[in-house]
């Protein structure tokens, strides 16, 4: 077992709420994935890289570049679709696909 259901919880918790400050200060992250998670070796420090400081400005204006970022399978299906849609909602799809990869990642 790679980490138990607390520390996945624990671990995720304190993602979604990196997520939440970077939200509220008008960053769209555009790139969460378990590749940008950081666990320290002690287990005792998580930390989410790779945030897009370009990104800001583009969510504030409204304005976004004609490429997406991330993993394929961490892509909101509206981005697939229209991709000047990446917004927050769009962070909260990944967030979900990362819960996701972690409690499969625990059962194998």
């Amino acid at each position: 077992m790679l980490f138990t259901e607390e520390e996945i919880f624990h671990y995720f918790a304190i993602v979604a709420l990196a997520v939440e400050e970077c939200h509220s200060v008008g960053l769209v992250h555009r790139n969460i994935s378990s590749a940008h998670i950081y666990v320290s070796k002690d287990k005792k420090d998580v930390k989410l890289h790779n945030i897009q400081p370009a990104c800001m400005k583009e969510i504030r204006e409204r304005k976004f570049n004609d490429k997406y970022l991330g993993e394929h399978y961490y892509i909101a299906p509206e981005v697939h679709e229209t991709i000047s849609i990446y917004d927050k909602p769009a962070d909260i799809w990944a967030l979900g696909m990362l819960l996701f990869e972690m409690v499969k990642m625990d059962k194998e």
